[in-house]
């Protein structure tokens, strides 16, 4: 139940700070004079969430609500951004809510699928080849030498593998591991072959073994550079020593296990050298190449699931994209900014398809024909979008919103038009702004 809790705090919380974002651009877009009128509603808010008990943000969503649909002074951007406001407070309270379920384990509301997780097949067997690579030398190594101490390399080569080759730091980890082997070796030739032939009884074995695991505990919470060594020799002292009731290690025995350790390790690391995958440009451009394709299936996905589906694969990418934004120039971080965009973008048309969900007689054309145009645009890619290419479809949703009812939803709907309009020649400016960054590298 706490599960499903967690997933629905993560959707809610998720749209929470889209609505967030959504709001600010358009405080932004505000000239000073209209800026000015709302400027007591924006400092009530402010200070509402300051201290955010559930009766104050109810009242102050109540008279938002009013203000939005029966202000005479404001105009449709200002009534707009007062809508926003509301539907922001209306979130914290869901949200509020879905975090007292993860408390109660007793659910506020239906709890969504598992988030998405991003899915590169390229990716994947680039790091399934180098697993394949690393595997396939220590078996030719183990088939030509016959060494019957060969199977251990082969079980590190795979534990390796299995734990590390699908990192971008894989070889820097597998070098940590190295070390601590090469660390463990003295220590377990010292203990094996000198202490314990000397010791007899519980106690002893303790002192002798937990001296230099102490040691080696205080690494593994020591700093990150430190943990895999640490771990490592841990591990490894263990298994080179193997203490037990039948006697001593013979020396031959532990000098043939530490090799076959040291050949599996080596054998993984050169692997990971060889195909390296530190291409953050590379994986940054199939990011956000993957993003654009989700955009257009936004158009298209029912209006239900869309929330969910689409905030649980931008958290997963917006993360992949923020591990790899340390490892690109300054002059091509701006596909961080990229994804945030994508992210409003997205937010806006969620918006826009949610205010229209109900309309009737020529709007549902008008609509269906823009969010048409908004996915064939796409199809290009981010780094080929043209400012006015939504303006002859937006144009003409306008012109059916017009003649249209004049109703909340519709008035909401007219704003988010601009504000999709807003964010698409943002994203055309930092596409063009990234390609000429491109073109310097």
């Amino acid at each position: 139940q706490r599960a499903r809790a967690l997933r629905l705090l993560s959707r809610d919380l998720l749209s929470l700070l889209r609505t967030a974002r959504g709001a600010m651009r358009q405080w932004r877009g505000l000239d000073e004079p209209r800026r000015a009128a709302l400027q007591p509603w924006r400092d009530e808010l402010l200070t509402t969430l300051a201290d955010p008990q559930a009766s104050a943000l109810e009242a102050l969503l109540q008279r938002l609500r009013e203000a939005a649909g029966t202000a005479p002074e404001l105009d449709n951007d200002q009534r707009y951004l007062l809508a926003r406001f509301a539907i922001l407070l209306d979130k914290i309270l869901l949200a509020g809510r879905a975090l007292d379920s993860v408390h109660t384990a007793q659910l506020s509301a239906v709890a969504p699928s598992a988030l998405a997780r991003h899915r590169d097949v390229q990716t994947a067997l680039l790091y399934g080849l180098r697993s394949a690579c690393a595997l396939l030398v220590v078996g030719v190594f183990w088939l030509a030498s016959a060494w019957p101490s060969a199977p251990g390399a082969m079980l590190m080569a795979g534990v390796i593998c299995s734990l590390f080759a699908n990192r971008d730091n894989a070889a820097t980890i597998g070098l940590g591991f190295l070390r601590g082997i090469l660390y463990a070796a003295p220590v377990a030739i010292l203990v094996s072959q000198v202490l314990l032939p000397q010791i007899s009884g519980y106690p002893l074995l303790c002192l002798v073994l937990g001296v230099p695991l102490f040691f080696a505990a205080l690494g593994m919470a020591g700093p990150p550079g430190v943990v895999g060594t640490a771990t490592a020799f841990a591990i490894h002292l263990l298994v080179l020593v193997s203490p037990s009731n039948h006697g001593q290690v013979e020396m031959g025995a532990l000098l043939n296990q530490l090799q076959s350790l040291l050949i599996g390790v080596g054998s993984a690391v050169l692997m990971f050298r060889l195909i390296s995958l530190r291409t953050p440009r590379r994986t940054s451009r199939r990011i956000l190449e993957a993003t654009t394709y989700d955009l257009q299936r936004l158009t298209t996905v029912p209006l239900a699931n869309a929330e969910t589906w689409f905030g649980g694969r931008m958290a997963d990418r917006l993360l992949l994209l923020a591990r790899h934004i340390e490892q690109l120039s300054a002059s091509e971080r701006g596909r961080w900014e990229q994804g945030l965009l994508a992210l409003d973008l997205g937010n806006e048309l969620l918006h826009l398809r949610a205010c229209l969900a109900g309309a009737q007689g020529e709007v549902p054309r008008a609509r269906d024909a823009f969010l048409g145009r908004f996915a064939e645009q796409l199809e290009v890619g981010f780094g080929n979008l043209q400012p006015g290419a939504l303006d002859a479809a937006a144009e003409r949703l306008r012109q059916a919103l017009h003649q249209a009812p004049d109703d909340e939803p519709h008035r909401l709907a007219r704003g988010a038009i601009g504000q999709l309009q807003q964010t698409w020649r943002s994203c055309c400016l930092e596409a063009v702004a990234e390609e000429g960054a491109d073109e310097s590298a």
